[in-house]
């Protein structure tokens, strides 16, 4: 069963560090799921932290009609067929 964090806010980004720290190995194998249970322990051995790059938002206001034609087409692609325009 899981133990569920008291704190209700993370320290930092989303995730509660201090109870990730506390969380032994053993815990973290006992866990995962049974595919991962063959990989190689010298897997991350070589591994490099890659920080991910800060994102910027972007607001983007379209007519309707622009907004409708682009639907379609993203309709047309998962389909795999021709479909009449709206």
């Amino acid at each position: 069963m899981k133990q569920q964090s008291k704190r209700r806010t993370p320290t930092r980004g989303r995730a509660d560090l201090d109870r990730l720290s506390r969380i032994s190995d053993k815990a973290v194998r006992d866990s995962s799921p049974p595919e991962l249970s063959g990989l190689p322990h010298a897997l991350w051995d070589s591994a490099e932290l890659v920080e991910p790059v800060r994102k910027q938002a972007v607001s983007l206001r379209i007519d309707e009609d622009v907004s409708a034609a682009q639907l379609h087409e993203c309709a047309i692609e998962r389909a795999g067929s021709s479909l009449s325009p709206p």
